[in-house]
C-alpha cells in the first residue's frame, strides 16, 4: 500500500497513550537520511517547519566539535516521530541503519517515537516497516 496518510502527525500523537511532550509545545521530528539525499531532505525540512513542526536534522543541530553520537542519541531520545527517508543511499548507510535500529527498538519496547517511512526511490522498505503506510515521493514531491 502506498500514499501519504491523511492524518496529521499531531492527530496520531494525541492518540498515543503514555507519550508526553514534556515542556515542548511543538511536535518534534527526527529526520534520518543519507547525506547523499540532502536536496530532498532540506526541502522536506523546510516544508515541515512551515507547518510549525520542530525538526531535528544533523546539519542544523550539530556544530563543530560536538559529539555526533551524543547529539544523535539526544535527538532520538527527545523526538515524537522518527522520519526514515528510504532511498538506495540510505539503505547502504551504516548511520541510517543504526538510527533506525535505535528508533524501532524504542518504539517497540519503550513507547518511543513513532517511525514514519518516506520513500524517495525504489529502495525496498525495511522488513520491520513492510506493514506500514508510507509517504511516497518516488514520482514527485
Amino acid at each position: 500500500m502506498t500514499s501519504e496518510s491523511k492524518a496529521s502527525p499531531s492527530a496520531a500523537k494525541e492518540s498515543q497513550p503514555g507519550k508526553s511532550m514534556g515542556n515542548r509545545t511543538q511536535l518534534r521530528l527526527f529526520i534520518s537520511h543519507s547525506s547523499k539525499d540532502k536536496g530532498f531532505v532540506r526541502r522536506l525540512v523546510q516544508d515541515l517547519k512551515s507547518h510549525n513542526l520542530d525538526v531535528w536534522i544533523d546539519e542544523q543541530e550539530l556544530s563543530i566539535g560536538d559529539s555526533i553520537v551524543q547529539g544523535v542519541s539526544e535527538g532520538l531520545r527527545d523526538t515524537d516521530y522518527f522520519v526514515l527517508v528510504i532511498s538506495q543511499n540510505s539503505t547502504s548507510s551504516k548511520w541510517v541503519q543504526q538510527e533506525f535500529n535505535a528508533a524501532i527498538m524504542s518504539e517497540l519496547s519503550e513507547n518511543g517515537a513513532v517511525v514514519l517511512p518516506v520513500r524517495i526511490d525504489e529502495a525496498p522498505l525495511p522488513r520491520l516497516l513492510s506493514d506500514r503506510i508510507y509517504a511516497d515521493f518516488r514520482n514527485d514531491y
